[in-house]
């Protein structure tokens, strides 16, 4: 039974170079791209309707403080501010983990989907996989 030849490396080259479409590259990578748009815009959005929110806070809070007549109610003012402000920190940064979790996988998915039927020539793994 004849072996069969291992292709040389000008072979393998002319395999790649023939069975290359940039077009599916491109296709694959705008795909990505616009996935990677939204989410940034979303992540954006976010932060800035979270800074509008706790600069109104802030400014609510110093009008407080002119309005306290002693140092206790100063000092619970400043209590309650700070508690406020960790809860809006910590769950800010739940919600920014989780738009990017999103935008992580669905950039993942988009590139995955396209790159299993663009990038993949059976043709080409045939040839270059050993008997």
């Amino acid at each position: 039974m004849a072996e069969k030849a291992k292709p040389t490396d000008m072979s393998i080259t002319k395999m790649a170079a023939s069975s290359w479409d940039p077009s599916s590259i491109l296709a694959m990578n705008q795909k990505a791209l616009e996935c990677w748009t939204r989410a940034i815009s979303a992540l954006t959005e976010e932060m800035g309707h979270f800074v509008q929110a706790r600069l109104q806070e802030d400014m609510g809070t110093w009008t407080k403080l002119t309005s306290c007549k002693d140092p206790t109610q100063a000092i619970e003012c400043q209590r309650q501010y700070a508690e406020k402000a960790a809860t809006d920190y910590f769950d800010e940064a739940n919600k920014l983990s989780r738009l990017t979790m999103s935008l992580a996988n669905d950039s993942f998915s988009a590139f995955q989907a396209k790159a299993g039927t663009a990038l993949f020539n059976p043709a080409l793994f045939k040839e270059l996989t050993p008997a």
